[in-house]
């Protein structure tokens, strides 16, 4: 008698991700590389980010690792403005715009819930994308929530609604009884009851809850009635690409990292989405970066701008930011920008003499690296409880309160400490290094 091979295993990470913004991807990356490591064979599929077409370019190279792109189970209330536009600071039109579609996305995925378990009332009210997506989450091992910090939920509906938007994924995988993994994620604030109530009871059903920092460990305490597990963010055990290559890289952009102190920068546009007036906080924040840029210029460093995310949309694209920023500086820097993926930036990170980090994940390139850097923190709990957590917690600075002055006092202390920062730095990163080890057992056990 012929006995059937068993199938791989099947599994969906999500939330959204694209190759575009590299941090993510590296959390991606990371992502799968425990899933093969649980099981070779096993058949790994993505949720895009919200886009239509599952085959856009900027998951191209995730693809070519054998990953299948689904569509995500919504999309975010940001399709009703017009994908063209420039502008990253929302109008109050706009915002009204989004409430309405909110409202109408709630409703629908409510009625979604209350049917997912039967197919033959779900799948007429799905799109054709959806349903592919509805049919591989059926047939799922595990949906497995990729590393982040996107859990949070300030007062008011606007944000009870984001943090129900992007419990999503795994409310839809818990109807349907399929296991569901978090990955070190950084977690909170939940500043309202329904908020808190919210998460804990989509938390406290997971298969494997992780943070990746102290403060998301307190937050989340008092909700679950299950130990908080900690682990460091995944990216710090990612690959870095070939010396060799990043220094051409730097090269043909006459980077002299051999001959100066290079200060690489990274720099996102940010909303001010807390401000009373978000454009004038907006400016003030380019002009206190271009200040200190000028101020590196003048005690002989070589700063350098580096492209992290290249989009999607406007607010995700730091190269309007950067852009913004060259306009004010006195006499032009180099901006590097290129079809890179998330190895090959750390690799370029890591030629640095020092970092100043907008975004997290160029931190945490760099910081894996041994690179002392100043992480700009501008959301959630992530850049602050990441930094304390390696060691060097008074080089996190809020992106509400920046100031030249109080970037260049920070920096000052940085280059005084340099020593001891690159000493704490290698003493963490190994720690980090054998606690990821021990995740991946916890992944392995969650699964088995």
């Amino acid at each position: 008698m012929t006995v059937s091979p068993t199938p791989p295993p099947r599994f969906l990470i999500g939330p959204g991700a694209l190759d575009c913004n590299r941090g993510d991807q590296a959390l991606l990356w990371q992502a799968i590389d425990a899933l093969r490591q649980f099981d070779d064979k096993a058949e790994i599929a993505i949720l895009s980010e919200g886009h239509a077409n599952p085959e856009d370019p900027q998951s191209r190279q995730t693809r070519a690792l054998g990953i299948r792109v689904l569509a995500p189970f919504m999309d975010n209330p940001r399709r009703v403005l017009s994908s063209t536009n420039p502008s990253f600071i929302d109008s109050r039109r706009a915002h009204l715009r989004m409430a309405i579609q909110a409202g109408i996305d709630f409703i629908y995925s409510l009625i979604l819930w209350l049917v997912y378990p039967c197919p033959a009332l779900t799948r007429p009210l799905l799109s054709r994308s959806r349903r592919q997506t509805y049919d591989y989450l059926r047939t799922c091992k595990a949906l497995v929530i990729k590393g982040g910090g996107y859990l949070y939920a300030h007062s008011g509906p606007k944000w009870l609604y984001f943090l129900w938007f992007g419990l999503l994924p795994l409310i839809f995988a818990q109807r349907l009884g399929i296991k569901t993994l978090v990955l070190p994620n950084s977690i909170g604030p939940f500043e309202s009851k329904l908020a808190q109530t919210l998460a804990k009871w989509v938390l406290n059903r997971c298969h494997l809850l992780t943070v990746r920092e102290s403060h998301s460990a307190q937050t989340l305490a008092p909700l679950l009635s299950q130990p908080v597990k900690s682990f460091p963010d995944m990216a710090f055990g990612l690959t870095s690409a070939d010396s060799q290559w990043a220094q051409q890289i730097l090269h043909d952009h006459q980077v002299p990292y051999n001959k100066q102190h290079c200060v690489g920068i990274t720099l996102r546009p940010w909303r001010f989405p807390a401000s009373s007036d978000p454009q004038a906080q907006y400016q003030q924040y380019i002009q206190a970066i271009a200040e200190f840029v000028e101020h590196l210029l003048r005690q002989d460093y070589y700063p350098i701008l580096f492209v992290h995310v290249q989009g999607p949309h406007a607010h995700e694209d730091d190269r309007i930011a950067l852009c913004d920023l060259q306009v004010q500086l006195k006499q032009p820097i180099p901006m590097i920008d290129g079809n890179f993926n998330c190895q090959q930036l750390k690799a370029l990170y890591g030629y640095m003499h020092a970092m100043v980090c907008t975004r997290l994940h160029s931190a945490i390139f760099s910081m894996a690296q041994g690179i002392p850097c100043i992480a700009i923190n501008y959301q959630g709990y992530k850049s602050i409880g990441l930094v304390q957590d390696m060691g060097v917690g008074d080089f996190v600075m809020s992106i509400q309160e920046i100031t030249a002055a109080s970037l260049i006092q920070t920096f000052e202390q940085l280059e005084q400490e340099r020593t001891h920062i690159q000493e704490q730095l290698a003493v963490n990163q190994h720690i980090c290094q054998a606690k990821l080890e021990s995740l991946q057992h916890q992944i392995e056990e969650a699964l088995t």
